[in-house]
């Protein structure tokens, strides 16, 4: 009797709006750029993508791990991590695949880390589609860039490729609105700051692929012009500092008397998109050493020679964040 209830009065019931985005058809899309828009809009770290397979449809998991600000006590980052989950989930079902309505996520394995700051484990489920297009572009700008004011800075492509087909178009973009067609173009900045650099790449079959770096612009220091708020920077000293829109830079200063290996760490407190080069005075163009993420931290070092080097700390997204600098 409760069965055949539920059958007369099945058109009063809600279906769940996740069912239908799962059965109705959605354009092909890569699952490489699928965990790179994830991995993008949720602020992941580690992160690695399963796929699936079923009869009736496939699916897929991208897995990783996210670092929030500083923990308030399990209860309240639990509340700050649900946040964080629905923006994402909201961010991602307003892009332009149909299939981002499908996804689902749930975090688990909450700690705290040595920094203080909440962790958790965060994994994503949705629906997985075939690639019709099988060709993979690689596109390499071979950045970041560095340069001085009105002096030329040579680009370069070496190293991209379409697999089985062949690039039959550059595009060049320099975030100064201005372009170039060659595949190994030079370019000149009229003014200083940190600009974001597009590659666009087409291949025989009309495919189009994307990259982007940064291209650092500073006056020349031969002119007896220097950095905006230059600080010079100590050794074996933690340092404070922040990133705070306009603020996209901070330079810092140490010299070298003699050869010795440095090392340097920054930790990125709020997980903003940021990093940092660094420049001996002798060649203001090519850096001799920039960060590596690992985790929260961004490290490198080098052997380093005598003279004065520049060390630019900079973000390169509309977040503001602070961070620690250490120097040894």
């Amino acid at each position: 009797a409760y069965m055949q209830q539920l059958i007369d009065n099945q058109d009063k019931y809600n279906v769940p709006q996740v069912t239908n985005d799962y059965l109705i058809q959605h354009a092909p899309k890569p699952l490489a750029e699928v965990k790179n828009e994830i991995v993008d809009v949720a602020n992941i770290k580690d992160a690695k993508i399963t796929k699936y397979e079923s009869q009736f449809f496939n699916t897929f998991t991208v897995e990783g791990k996210y670092t929030g600000g500083t923990s308030k006590g399990e209860s309240e980052d639990w509340k700050t991590m649900s946040k964080q989950v629905n923006r994402t989930l909201e961010q991602l079902s307003q892009k332009g695949w149909s299939g981002y309505k499908t996804v689902t996520a749930y975090f688990v394995n909450y700690r705290v880390n040595a920094a203080n700051e909440f962790e958790y484990d965060i994994v994503f489920h949705g629906v997985a589609t075939e690639e019709k297009e099988k060709t993979t572009t690689i596109v390499n700008m071979n950045g970041p860039y560095s340069g001085i004011v009105n002096e030329e800075i040579q680009f370069h492509s070496d190293g991209t490729k379409s697999e089985n087909e062949k690039v039959i178009s550059y595009l060049w973009n320099f975030g100064d609105g201005t372009t170039s067609t060659e595949a190994n173009p030079t370019h000149v900045y009229g003014e200083k700051g940190t600009y974001t650099v597009e590659l666009t790449v087409k291949d025989s079959r009309g495919k189009e692929s994307k990259e982007q770096t940064k291209v650092t612009v500073k006056q020349d220091p031969q002119t007896g012009e220097s950095y905006d708020e230059e600080k010079v920077l100590p050794f074996n000293t933690l340092v404070k500092g922040n990133l705070i829109t306009p603020d996209q830079t901070d330079v810092y200063t140490f010299n070298v008397t003699n050869p010795k290996e440095v090392d340097i760490s920054v930790v990125n407190e709020q997980n903003i998109g940021m990093t940092w080069v660094l420049y001996h005075e002798s060649d203001m163009q090519n850096y001799v050493a920039c960060g590596e993420d690992e985790g929260n931290t961004i490290k490198g070092k080098f052997v380093a020679k005598p003279g004065k080097y520049y060390l630019n700390v900079y973000k390169f997204d509309d977040k503001n964040g602070e961070y620690s600098l250490f120097v040894k």
